[in-house]
């Protein structure tokens, strides 16, 4: 009977859904299957060369040459980022997951701590929209009188799904334009760690 309740509880959630309320919002938790299937996939070069194409459409996009449609930037004063759209790739599911982890993890490497990991699930009026998302933060301490050190700002990392097909990912590092906060570092100079 439990069980019953809990799915009529789900379906009314969902119809409650709007842009600002999720049907679901959980913790973003991988399964062991999940992380067994990513460490196979981390020894193939299949990370890199997606690695690869992203520091490659960078250059193209910073030279003015624009390439691939799969890919675009974001420019603004506080914001730099990039989103790939899968929906117009070749990329299996898991490979975009996998790619998605490897982005986190590369991140990570740059100082950086994980503030939240989650899911959210919205009922939209002709899909159902899942979000993944990492959110990290530098790690960094404060000193009384010292600029608090930002590195590339916060970084948002999200994986966006329509009725459980991948659609886009994105990426979008955002700096503080605030005389607490050192300057922050160049974006492009994020895509290079990342990358290499």
């Amino acid at each position: 009977m439990a069980i019953w309740k809990r799915v009529k509880e789900l379906f009314s959630e969902a119809e409650q859904s709007s842009p600002g309320i999720p049907a679901v919002h959980e913790m973003l938790v991988r399964t062991d299957e999940d992380l067994a299937s990513y460490e196979q996939w981390r020894q193939t070069e299949a990370g890199q060369r997606m690695l690869d194409w992203l520091a490659r459409e960078y250059g193209h996009y910073l030279a003015g040459q624009r390439k691939d449609n799969a890919v675009a930037f974001l420019n603004t004063p506080s914001s730099k980022g990039f989103i790939l759209y899968f929906h117009q790739t070749a990329y299996r599911a898991d490979q975009i997951r996998h790619f998605f982890q490897l982005l986190k993890e590369r991140v990570q490497a740059q100082d950086y701590r994980v503030g939240i990991s989650d899911r959210i699930i919205y009922s939209r009026p002709s899909w159902v929209e899942k979000v993944e998302r990492h959110y990290l933060k530098p790690r960094s301490k404060f000193v009384e009188g010292e600029p608090v050190r930002q590195a590339y700002g916060n970084i948002a990392i999200e994986l966006e799904s329509r009725d459980d097909k991948i659609h886009h990912l994105r990426l979008r590092a955002t700096v503080y334009q605030d005389s607490l906060y050192e300057k922050g570092m160049s974006f492009g100079r994020l895509i290079e760690d990342i990358s290499s």
